[in-house]
């Protein structure tokens, strides 16, 4: 899901934004990838203890081994401050070229916090309102299309353009006739 979703994004923001959306899309699609193959990791590691107890030893050094490898933990640090700032940066872009409404740029940015936070600190309960927001915003932006029309804009410009059209005036008011 978070590939595609975040793909989506991108294209969303890029719309208005185009080098906050390649730059932050970017960020945010590395830091994806790279979590996509944690998560294999972390599949490997449920195979390796489903195995019978006769290698339960060497499993456990391999583990160990596993997780205090700087080669293994790099990658996926680089991956959690990746979607970070990618994601902060989308939301901005997002918020800056009214393709999203305010609450869901910052939902994003909260969900992704939490998220993360939970990751790191190991608790459930915040990653999964982080998961929950993330979704949200997600499933919102899937679900509205951008209004690219600029309705607020035009609406703001033909009251500016119309009150200095008139003949003569050069932009000045003029009393009532």
């Amino acid at each position: 899901m978070a590939l595609p979703a975040v793909y989506g994004i991108v294209k969303r923001t890029c719309l208005c934004r185009g080098r906050l959306g390649a730059i932050g899309g970017g960020l945010a699609l590395i830091g994806t990838a790279l979590s996509l193959a944690d998560w294999g990791g972390e599949l490997v590691k449920v195979e390796m203890g489903a195995l019978s107890t006769t290698y339960h030893d060497a499993m456990v050094a391999l583990l160990g081994r596993f997780d205090s490898s700087a080669r293994i933990a790099a990658p996926l640090q680089i991956s959690g401050i990746a979607f970070l700032l990618g994601m902060i940066l989308l939301s901005i872009g997002l918020f800056r070229g009214r393709t999203a409404p305010g609450w869901a740029c910052i939902g994003l940015i909260a969900g992704t916090l939490g998220n993360l936070a939970g990751f790191a600190t190991g608790s459930l309960i915040v990653l999964d309102l982080g998961n929950a927001g993330l979704l949200l915003c997600m499933g919102y932006l899937a679900a509205r299309p951008p209004m690219l029309d600029g309705t607020l804009t035009d609406r703001r410009d033909d009251n500016i353009l119309s009150s200095t059209a008139r003949a003569g005036t050069n932009g000045a008011t003029t009393p009532a006739s």
